[in-house]
């Protein structure tokens, strides 16, 4: 049987001496570099634009960060909301006889800890018809989560333009990255409404 070499032996002689580099020379390295548009869109290509227009995030700016390398990127990350349910929300809908609407307001959620019953969510919005007379709304609803995308909500909501002024409702809430398209019904007034918003 061949003789082998112990492993305390192979180890001192694998061993071998190595530097590392300060820090603060890798810091003024790096900020050294600077990628124009076209640099960045030719060495890692361009996200498609219905990832950019959906989507969470863009691919390129985590291939080659557009941050300068002292850790504003990651205090970002680390203190971005955790909830991205709530907040001011932007969008449009349609309103009497097909008239483009502008919609703003403020949406709020609570996570509610349970299996069986439903999140909160409520909104408070204002709407600006194209030609028309602005319009308010209140609504509060029950949120039953189905899957990763698709909500079904119920509630009731107070509506300045309805005859009868309070409604109970009913319908989805589908999200598609920072996008949400809600379809509901109105039942005491029949109205169906459906409208394309942001949050932010």
């Amino acid at each position: 049987m061949p003789k082998t070499a112990s492993t305390a032996a192979l180890a001192a002689d694998d061993c071998k001496p190595y530097a590392l580099y300060p820090i603060n020379d890798l810091q003024e390295w790096f900020s050294t570099i600077h990628f124009s548009r076209a640099d960045r869109h030719s060495v890692v290509g361009r996200t498609p634009l219905l990832v950019r227009a959906f989507g969470d995030v863009r691919v390129e700016r985590l291939m080659i960060p557009s941050d300068p390398p002292d850790g504003r990127a990651l205090d970002a990350m680390l203190h971005r909301r955790a909830n991205t349910e709530a907040g001011f929300l932007l969008g449009f809908t349609a309103t009497g006889e097909h008239v483009p609407t502008l919609v703003a307001g403020r949406r709020y959620f609570w996570n509610v800890q349970s299996r069986y019953l439903p999140d909160v969510m409520a909104e408070a919005v204002a709407l600006f018809p194209v030609g028309g007379r602005r319009m308010a709304e209140a609504t509060i609803f029950g949120s039953y989560s189905v899957d990763a995308i698709t909500n079904v909500v119920v509630g009731a909501g107070w509506f300045s333009s309805a005859n009868a002024t309070a409604d109970a409702v009913a319908g989805l809430d589908l999200r598609i990255g920072r996008v949400r398209v809600r379809p509901t019904w109105r039942f005491r007034e029949g109205v169906f409404d459906s409208r394309v918003t942001t949050t932010f």
